[in-house]
């Protein structure tokens, strides 16, 4: 046992420890048949650290753990559940390093549309721009989806949801806004295409019958952005999203450059404080 890890353990209550070092031993290892999902233990461990911020030390513990697990797809389960910590944090290489090796163990005979999940959901693709491996991502991505004859509308999102935000961790715009033309409004206004982002946001609206809540943040964002500030407030006063219980929305109207134009209006204040605190 590595002193990182151990180091991790001494972070953790005593009734921990003595399940989670048998985890953790090699010749111990979990087996195919002794896989319950996920381990109560290592689930209490991690709950332990990350409620104390420590996402990365809970990301390597279970990383740790997965090196043990018998079967592939346990181990699979596993650095998924990792790449969350890491993701947490933004350390894009762990994210990465942890990804890598979910695919090496997914078996090749496997049909394809079963390896494609691989990469859902969507986020699965953004740490390797940031890891400097964005080419790499997207050869495995167009290989599997080459293999496939038929895809399902939710297939298809993931697909190109993946592709773009690839796409966007390298500043490709317009391959990016390709990428997501059916469901992709809010690609366009990251990239600063504010009116092709109302065209298609508008889309979206006829096709689903309303925006999907955070759409409705991104149009707010692109008529701010072309200095419509009006609309972009009554776009705001319209919004009603589960975002606005878990602090998403606040958090978007804060770091979205295109507010900055309506951080004085008393109107603005208003209408986060009454709809977003």
């Amino acid at each position: 046992m590595n002193e990182d890890i151990r180091r991790i353990l001494d972070l953790l209550d005593e009734d921990l420890l003595q399940g989670l070092e048998g985890l953790l031993v090699k010749e111990e290892g979990l087996k195919q048949k002794d896989w319950q999902g996920y381990p109560d233990v290592l689930m209490k461990a991690e709950i332990s650290l990350r409620t104390r911020g420590l996402w990365e030390e809970a990301g390597q513990l279970i990383e740790a753990v997965s090196e043990q697990q018998g079967d592939w797809f346990g181990k699979v389960q596993l650095l998924r559940r990792a790449m969350i910590m890491y993701n947490k944090i933004g350390n894009d290489s762990a994210h990465v390093r942890c990804h890598r090796t979910a695919r090496r163990l997914i078996p090749k005979d496997l049909p394809a549309r079963r390896r494609m999940a691989i990469w859902r959901p969507a986020g699965s693709a953004l740490g390797y721009p940031g890891a400097g491996a964005a080419i790499e991502a997207l050869e495995e991505i167009e290989e599997l989806s080459a293999a496939l004859e038929e895809w399902s509308v939710w297939e298809c999102f993931q697909l190109h949801l993946a592709r773009s935000r690839i796409y966007m961790g390298i500043g490709s715009w317009p391959e990016a806004i390709a990428q997501g033309r059916a469901f992709a409004g809010w690609v366009a206004c990251e990239g600063g295409y504010y009116s092709e982002a109302l065209a298609l946001l508008a889309r979206e609206g006829e096709l689903r019958g309303s925006l999907y809540s955070m759409g409705a943040l991104y149009r707010a964002a692109a008529h701010a952005g072309m200095g419509d500030v009006e609309l972009a407030k009554q776009c705001l006063i319209d919004f009603q999203g589960k975002e606005t219980e878990d602090g998403q929305a606040l958090r978007f109207l804060k770091q979205r450059r295109e507010f900055d134009v309506l951080r004085g209006d008393k109107d603005f204040l208003a209408i986060t404080r009454e709809l977003y605190t």
